[in-house]
């Protein structure tokens, strides 16, 4: 690259180059710097089971742009560390500056305001969040359209809604700030300090002395229970004067309960109905996949799982959060007469 950009080079991968050179070269008419590296008898990667991205796992290597020295004698530095990266939100128009903008008046209603709560009124302002904003599947960590329109279209991305959501927990009186992250499907926050790994932002409340992190984007969603995409090692809470590191971990317990109510009848043929239930994770993981295609989904039951007939398949989400699906069937090889 010319001489006078200035690149982090991150490295990803328990493997290292066996050659690497690193040189000053006039190229192609142009003074700059090159970097080449060199790697042997590569076995190729071997997929794993429970490995959520394996790309976080396999050798490359990337260049990050991190200055430019012009001619004229100026340095500008990008970031070089989550602070300056802090600074940077903070003065962007769709992130510091829409969080100092204030919500319309009478947004959130009285009786959610005057709960003495904390507690309490946390969970009612998800609550309200959830009901009032659709999630348009866009992952930011950003405002796209800011507070304004998202409460007047009631649909944005990740950042609308969560942004909008940090001032409204504020507006109540809560200690909230953005927590910025990278989900497990975007890979692993850089090694360097990188804005450019960032790709989604929840809110994080302060209560009791306790940190709580929300996610309105989600129906599903609970304080301190979020889409299993966003448990990705660590994410940066942004504040006005500083920004703190903090460990994203799931430590909320998931379960699938399979029900099955049925009749052995004399002549050895069964009759009865089958209940998929799961909760937690598990369940706001099927139901993205349910309303991602419906059809596809139910049909899996068919194609995949049960190879006997079966029939008044149900799919739904359940009062209490809980992804169930059931059906009915009938079935005459189950069982030696």
């Amino acid at each position: 690259m010319p001489k006078y950009f200035g690149y982090n080079i991150n490295y990803t991968g328990s493997l290292t180059p066996k050659n690497r050179h690193i040189a000053e070269e006039f190229l192609y008419g142009v003074e700059g710097r090159t970097y080449r590296f060199g790697f042997e008898n590569l076995k190729p990667f071997e997929e794993e089971e429970y490995v959520l991205n394996s790309d976080n796992y396999k050798t490359k290597i990337s260049a990050e742009l991190n200055s430019v020295a012009y001619r004229s004698g100026e340095v500008k530095n990008y970031a070089m560390s989550w602070e300056d990266i802090r600074k940077q939100l903070y003065e962007h128009d769709d992130f510091g500056r829409e969080l100092k903008k204030k919500l319309p008046s009478g947004f959130i209603p009285a009786d959610i305001l005057t709960e003495k709560d904390e507690m309490e009124k946390a969970k009612k302002i998800l609550a309200l969040a959830q009901k009032s904003f659709k999630w348009d599947r866009v992952h930011d960590f950003t405002s796209d359209n800011g507070s304004n329109n998202l409460i007047k279209t009631k649909i944005g991305s990740v950042g609308d809604i969560n942004l909008t959501l940090v001032k409204m927990l504020r507006e109540a009186g809560i200690i909230t700030n953005p927590l910025v992250l990278s989900t497990i499907n975007n890979g692993f926050i850089s090694y360097n300090p990188s804005m450019n790994s960032l790709n989604y932002v929840i809110a994080c409340s302060e209560i009791n002395g306790k940190l709580y992190i929300m996610d309105a984007s989600n129906k599903q969603s609970l304080i301190n229970v979020l889409p299993p995409k966003i448990y990705n090692y660590r994410g940066f809470i942004m504040k006005d004067k500083e920004v703190k590191e903090v460990n994203l971990e799931n430590e909320n317990s998931s379960k699938t309960f399979l029900t099955v109510n049925a009749t052995l009848n004399p002549d050895g043929t069964i009759k009865g109905s089958f209940s998929d239930k799961d909760t937690s994770l598990y369940s706001m993981v099927n139901n993205e996949r349910y309303e991602d295609d419906k059809e596809e989904y139910q049909k899996s039951y068919y194609k995949d799982r049960y190879k006997f007939p079966f029939t008044d398949i149900k799919t739904e989400l359940l009062p209490n959060n809980d992804f169930e699906t059931t059906f009915n069937f009938t079935a005459d090889n189950m069982v030696d007469a």
